[in-house]
């Protein structure tokens, strides 16, 4: 599969929620942020002494003096934990035979046992303590891959050692480092030729019997695993410490100096870093007895009861179910942890076992309920875990779980909405993080569900319980996104879209889901337009004009209408003065306008998106006209202005927009901005149109702006004695380039009587204005000729 980034839980940080005591002991202890103080976070560091190091060299000028590697072993061997005869299990003094005494797990190394690294190497400097540090799933990993390499499934614990602060780069051996730990470890490396089961912890003893009997059969002499497990709750107390870790185990078969067989697992927990629980079998049959919790420390446990998915790539794992499996009280522990390492076979097991009579019966259906929803004690579900790694089978499976569960319709919704223990849906998590295919699985799961197409819709809607947004806002509008989701651009609505109009629901529906409107009615293009989200609004343009749906349904969801009708072009030209400042709002306007003009859609319906002339309230006043007659902004009259000049469309359209008359042979905007007094919007669109590459008889006709009795807007501006407007539109027309006639043409500003406007302006007594064109005229590169028609009789 391909995703177009890594899922937001393979970044290096904790295993879905697992946290850390700020203390480390040889106490139960879950992975997590630890102090800064190496001293604090190790303990003693004479413990360590026994690691090794590479050969003595002098030190290089500041070089710190290792600490986690302080001595030179006395032997290759040293470098290894003692596992000899002379081991103790526990630490205390054997007593007996040394086979008999190792039949129940011990520590060869107890002193050992305290040092903790979980979660307390950091990745980079100066990161936030609860990220960017080896986790669980690092050193288990590592430990199994360690393992799987060596010809005798050893692991060398020197080769986990640190030579001064506890950071990624002080690695002793660097070339071990990035083989065996890289930083980011997805989901356990997890890999198609890896095979996974699970298994309950009080039949672990079981699973080793069978593992052993398997590796014999084949002639191997060592294998290995990952053992993950999760925190359902069990008991109640643990769940403020733990909700997630990482293990792993050895099994290695050799020969004692009888010839016969001996039976070797070890079980590596991270939060114990440098040394692992291991026990020694002649008979097979002994490790019968043996659960999980035997292979833990003194007071750790971990979640009871406990359940363990078991990832190999060297068992097949082809045990019968039944021997590792203690009865219904881990059914909720197994759908999870089938779910999070993609195992749709054990899923079907579950749904077997929840189809007989007697468990069935044992349950009402909240209690179902709770089952199927498998969470964590964080809060992820079942559904939510697969969903994030993009588990399509898994995924696909559970749905018929659900499906076949007998629960009322509301019941399979919700558990099929996956919340978070906020409340928010996977899905809408998923849409954000680009994970394209985990929504091509939902979608086909939406299509089995059997569910009513109002609540499909809902599901696919994914709100956020706070504030009611849909994921389709949340794509649009990423500032408003609360879930530190790497920004993605266009691609969360992208893929949200194509997964909706692939849903087969009705085309109402399908438009309801694409407009993302919130709680209030506004459609999420709209805020977004205001927010000066273009990147998102690009994108939305081109999702719709894919989209094949009918024209008039692609120019509702473009135009972005409220409940009131309100669209979003209209909101943009017309914002109230007492409005929040939207300082991208110029900018946003013109990519939003040309997303518009580019949409395919027929032009006459393109001028209605842009101008309202539809809505009665306007009475068939196009929303430009009431922009440059109002208050608007000048930047938001140029960007309207230099979007329309500058599209695609003919050039009777780009004058009809930019004309914006009033019905009925009315004023045109420019002429309306004149008599106003809005200056700043006249000049600045008369700066736009004469810059732009229309035909010069075009520019004429707009910049002239003559109203019902042919009077110019330049002429209305030299009555009214807007000595500054004036002074621009002239400047503006003799620097453009229009022919000297039209520029003459355009001064002259002749009335439908033939009076001049600096006849006009002579007329009023605004000698100011008078002067001032005087002067400006007069400097002008006009011929001398033109000059003296122009200025004559004044």
């Amino acid at each position: 599969m391909s995703y177009p980034i890594p899922s937001r839980r393979l970044a290096p940080g904790q295993l879905q929620g697992e946290t850390v005591a700020s203390n480390p002991a040889p106490t139960a202890q879950a992975p997590g942020a630890g102090p800064a103080s190496p001293s604090k976070s190790y303990g003693s560091l004479e413990a360590l002494r026994a690691l090794g190091k590479p050969l003595r060299r002098p030190s290089a000028a500041g070089e710190s003096p290792p600490r986690l590697a302080s001595t030179l072993p006395r032997s290759p061997l040293a470098n290894r934990c003692n596992e000899g005869e002379g081991a103790s299990p526990d630490g205390v003094e054997r007593e007996g035979h040394a086979a008999v005494s190792k039949e129940t797990p011990y520590f060869p190394d107890n002193e050992r046992r305290a040092i903790d690294l979980n979660g307390h190497i950091v990745l980079a400097p100066d990161t936030n303590p609860g990220m960017d540090r080896l986790w669980c799933r690092h050193w288990a990993r590592a430990y199994q891959r360690t393992a799987e390499d060596d010809d005798n499934g050893k692991v060398d614990f020197s080769k986990f050692a640190i030579a001064g602060e506890p950071h990624y780069d002080n690695f002793v051996d660097r070339a071990w480092r990035d083989n065996y730990l890289p930083p980011i470890e997805e989901n356990l490396g997890l890999a198609p030729a890896m095979q996974r089961t699970v298994i309950d912890g009080d039949r672990f003893g079981v699973f080793l019997g069978e593992a052993f009997k398997e590796m014999a059969s084949i002639g191997k002499n060592h294998a290995t695993a990952i053992l993950s497990t999760a925190n359902f709750g069990e008991p109640p107390a643990e769940a403020v410490t733990y909700t997630g870790h990482a293990l792993s185990v050895s099994m290695r078969i050799k020969q004692d100096g009888e010839g016969r067989d001996v039976y070797v697992a070890r079980v590596y927990d991270p939060n114990r870093t440098f040394t692992h629980k291991r026990v020694r079998v002649t008979d097979l049959r002994s490790l019968e007895r043996l659960t999980f919790h035997d292979f833990l420390d003194t007071g750790v446990d971990y979640g009871r009861p406990s359940v363990l998915g078991v990832i190999s790539p060297s068992l097949s794992l082809e045990h019968d179910p039944e021997s590792t499996w203690t009865g219904d009280a881990t059914l909720k522990g197994r759908l999870h942890l089938a779910m999070q390492a993609n195992m749709p076979w054990e899923v079907r097991a579950v749904a077997r076992q929840l189809r007989k009579p007697a468990t069935r019966a044992n349950l009402t259906d909240e209690e179902l309920t709770v089952l199927l929803a498998a969470k964590d004690v964080s809060g992820n579900s079942a559904l939510s875990t697969a969903m994030s790694w993009s588990y399509a089978n898994v995924m696909a499976v559970y749905g018929e779980l659900v499906r076949e569960s007998g629960l009322e319709p509301e019941a399979q919704a919700e558990l099929l909405a996956a919340r978070s223990e906020g409340g928010v849906p996977e899905l809408q998590l998923d849409v954000l993080s680009g994970l394209n295919d985990t929504l091509l699985a939902y979608e086909a799961m939406m299509r089995r569900s059997g569910l009513a197409l109002e609540m499909q819709a809902e599901l696919l809607a994914a709100r956020r319980p706070a504030d009611g947004q849909p994921a389709m806002a949340l794509a649009l509008l990423p500032s408003l996104r609360t879930h530190g989701i790497p920004y993605l651009g266009g691609v969360p609505l992208q893929i949200y879209g194509a997964m909706v109009l692939r849903s087969g629901l009705p085309i109402d529906t399908q438009a309801e889901l694409l407009a993302g409107k919130n709680q209030y009615g506004v459609p999420a293009l709209q805020l977004a337009v205001l927010l000066g989200h273009q990147a998102e609004v690009v994108a939305y343009g081109e999702l719709i004009r894919g989209s094949g749906l009918p024209p008039a349904t692609q120019a509702e969801l473009l135009a972005a209408r409220r409940a009131d009708g309100v669209s979003a072009m209209e909101l943009a030209l017309l914002l109230p003065s007492d409005a929040d400042d939207f300082p991208y709002l110029p900018d946003s306007l013109k990519t939003y306008g040309t997303m518009i003009l580019q949409s395919g859609l027929p032009v006459e319906t393109q001028i209605d998106m842009l101008t309202s002339r539809n809505r009665p309230e306007f009475q068939g006043v196009p929303i430009f006209h009431l922009a440059m007659a109002g208050s608007t902004d000048g930047k938001l009259i140029a960007g309207f202005a230099g979007m329309v000049l500058r599209s695609e469309l003919p050039e009777h359209a780009k004058v009809t927009l930019l004309a914006a008359r009033m019905p009925r042979n009315g004023p045109p905007a420019l002429g309306q901005a004149v008599m106003l007094g809005n200056g700043t919007a006249a000049c600045l669109f008369a700066s736009e149109v004469l810059q732009s590459e229309l035909a010069a008889s075009a520019k004429v006709e707009l910049i002239a702006g003559k109203d019902a009795t042919d009077t110019p807007a330049l002429a209305v501006a030299m009555a009214k004695g807007a000595r500054g407007t004036v002074s621009f539109l002239v400047r503006q027309i003799l620097s453009s380039d229009l022919p000297d006639a039209m520029k003459a043409e355009l001064l002259a500003g002749r009335n439908a009587k033939g009076v001049t406007a600096l006849e006009g302006a002579v007329q009023a007594g605004r000698l100011g204005v008078v002067e001032t064109c005087r002067d400006i005229i007069g400097r002008s590169d006009l011929p001398p000729a033109m000059q003296a028609e122009l200025l004559a009789g004044i």
